[in-house]
């Protein structure tokens, strides 16, 4: 018996992205995605982080496609009680021992810490169980305690640190929309009481007055504790400018910023629009360079990330380039329901897991203000 063909074209255009959320219904692509998703959860949890991939990369990978999940819910109502099961077991993989490697470098306790922070802002805002709420009590106090640490410190920096004495402005904003997912869930008032002077540390710290751009980083010398007097004059911002670390910094600052966000986001097609057309296969291949906050090398986080970015900010025409760019490059191709990237080597996956959020994101507006109450409980078993 002939063995049957699932093989499908993925010419999917920007117009057919833009228009899930009026059609209910995903490319075929983004369903092959959304069908890994659910499949590395799976394997992730049963078994206790186990990967084929490397630890640190994975982690980040389950994180970045936990961002995914309440978009697919919002553009498909009836798979809501599936990305809340999925947010508890990417809550559960992340916190895994073996999705963690202690002596490298890039294997960040703060970053884990807040990756889990996030997912379980994002399984609170879709769900009305209590099963994690507890977690997510704790995690708020160690975020918002290691930002007040920061502040009372020698450091003097109110903000949280990518590691010790290192702050970037993507983490700042993640751990600030999941501030505001607890005080909406739990009448606190984490936001209250640093929202303000953490947008201030970004824009006077990690934004260039001149052109509006995000800077790489700011850097503190001094790594006393509890009051403790040390220099506070050897801190600096990193002058750098890079696609990798605006692009997320964009798509996320938008929701807190939009004015900020508009600026940067115009700055950053004119300076980085060459530089992201003409990134290669062998460019977005993993290699030994590695990224602090996401499984991919800053070459490939600044591509994935400016779609996301596109997203977030509603640009359908670059939207449409970047990807016509990704499609070409990377020889996406669907075999028996899965979609593999020939052009990127052994790793190819952990890239489709970083693309799923950027083409599917709804943007954090519609997420935080969506009424999920209306939706806990629907899937195909009950709705339809």
């Amino acid at each position: 018996m002939e063995k049957p063909n699932f093989d499908h074209p993925l010419s999917v255009t920007a117009e057919e992205i833009w228009q899930m959320e009026e059609t209910r219904e995903f490319p075929i692509d983004i369903e092959s995605h959304y069908k890994g998703l659910l499949n590395m959860m799976d394997v992730l949890y049963y078994r206790n982080g186990n990967s084929f991939y490397p630890e640190i990369k994975t982690r980040h990978a389950a994180y970045f496609l936990a961002l995914a999940m309440p978009s697919f819910a919002i553009i498909d109502p009836c798979r809501t009680r599936e990305m809340k099961y999925n947010l508890h077991v990417a809550s559960l993989v992340i916190e895994s021992d073996n999705l963690s490697k202690q002596l490298a470098v890039y294997d960040a306790p703060s970053i884990r810490r807040l990756e889990v922070f996030v997912i379980l802002a994002l399984y609170k805002l879709v769900s009305e169980k209590t099963i994690n709420d507890e977690r997510f009590h704790a995690y708020a106090e160690e975020v918002y305690g290691r930002i007040v640490e920061n502040g009372r410190s020698a450091q003097n920096v109110f903000a949280y640190d990518t590691i010790e004495g290192t702050y970037e402005a993507y983490p700042n904003l993640a751990a600030l929309l999941a501030f505001r997912i607890h005080d909406r869930c739990f009448g606190t008032d984490y936001c209250g009481c640093i929202e303000d002077t953490l947008l201030t540390f970004i824009r006077e710290k990690l934004l260039d007055e001149e052109t509006g751009l995000f800077l790489e980083f700011y850097k503190t010398g001094s790594l006393g504790i509890k009051g403790e007097h040390l220099s506070r004059s050897a801190s600096w911002s990193g002058r750098e400018q890079t696609a990798a670390c605006n692009a997320l910094a964009i798509a996320f600052m938008n929701y807190f910023d939009e004015a900020a966000s508009e600026r940067a986001w115009k700055a950053f097609k004119e300076k980085f629009t060459d530089q992201q057309l003409h990134v290669t296969a062998e460019e977005l291949q993993d290699a030994e360079t590695s990224s602090y906050v996401s499984q991919l090398t800053p070459i490939a986080q600044g591509l994935y990330g400016s779609l996301l970015a596109a997203k977030e900010m509603g640009d359908r025409d670059y939207f449409e380039k970047l990807q016509r760019h990704i499609l070409t490059v990377a020889e996406p191709d669907q075999r028996e329901g899965k979609i593999f990237f020939d052009a990127l080597g052994n790793e190819q996956k952990l890239h489709g897991d970083f693309l799923t959020v950027a083409r599917v994101h709804v943007g954090w507006k519609k997420i935080l203000e969506h009424n999920w109450e209306d939706y806990y409980d629907f899937d195909y078993d009950k709705v339809r």
